[in-house]
């Protein structure tokens, strides 16, 4: 009876080790099994990224979903990520001033980055011969010569003048192929490296081409004087004609950018 009951005891603790182990491996399966599962996930998002989401650059206006407007273009968090790309860009931005006047508010921006060529198919050529393409109060057509006087302002933040020229050049472009609207006046912004530009032309004046020339002789007249200092051109409402009328552009650093 004795040595029965040392057999026994040796024999329950080899059952229980056995199991034990048995449990082991179960376990062990299933959490290599769960890894797998995890793998697969993981490699499952890395093949899913796009390279050129880490792209200090955006897409070009080119390749975006439509060529003329903002969509599909990419959001940028804030303007500091606009300085790590060295392209050119057009970004488009809401224009409100705000309410403190405070330059350091925040501003959602989206860009792409313009890659029009040189030879642009224009969509769009003024006629002389209307007074107006829209249904306005604007009968008669008349030409006028208005002088445009621009200010430069006394700061130190300086601009390349390549820089400001490239940027003007692509809203330009941009411009070339669309087609004026007759309820919105029409606001761009271009972004180079060390310089931006703005433009608003409103509806009347956008239509006949007077904002293409009035950017093209400011961009014509910093190239020969070697402007590199914040300058704006603006053209306001006259005899009780309101933003319709009016044109302005701003030309500065590119850490300027709030002022714009």
């Amino acid at each position: 009876m004795k040595i029965s009951l040392h057999c026994y005891l040796p024999c329950v603790l080899f059952a229980m080790a056995t199991i034990a182990s048995a449990s082991n491996f179960e376990l062990s399966r299933l959490t290599e099994d769960n890894s797998g599962d995890e793998l697969d996930e993981w490699l499952a998002k890395a093949q899913s990224f796009r390279p050129e989401a880490m792209r200090p650059c955006p897409i070009p206006c080119t390749g975006a979903k439509s060529g003329t407007s903002d969509s599909g273009w990419f959001l940028f968090p804030d303007a500091t990520r606009l300085a790590l790309c060295n392209e050119t860009m057009l970004l488009s931005m809401v224009a409100k001033p705000s309410e403190d006047n405070d330059l350091n508010v925040e501003t959602i921006i989206r860009a792409c980055a313009a890659d029009y060529g040189t030879v642009v198919k224009a969509s769009f050529i003024a006629d002389e011969q209307k007074a107006s393409l829209c249904t306005t109060a604007n009968r008669i057509l008349e030409d006028n010569y208005v002088q445009m006087q621009h200010a430069a302002e006394d700061d130190t933040e300086e601009f390349s003048v390549d820089h400001l020229m490239s940027a003007g050049r692509q809203i330009l472009r941009h411009l070339a192929q669309q087609i004026p609207s007759c309820n919105q006046n029409t606001i761009e912004f271009a972004y180079s490296q060390s310089a931006v530009i703005g433009l608003f032309a409103g509806v009347e004046l956008h239509q006949h081409g007077i904002s293409v020339d009035v950017l093209e002789n400011l961009l014509e007249y910093v190239e020969e004087q070697d402007i590199t200092r914040t300058t704006v051109v603006q053209l306001c409402g006259v005899d009780d004609r309101g933003a319709d009328y009016s044109i302005g552009i701003v030309a500065t650093s590119a850490k300027n950018l709030a002022f714009v």
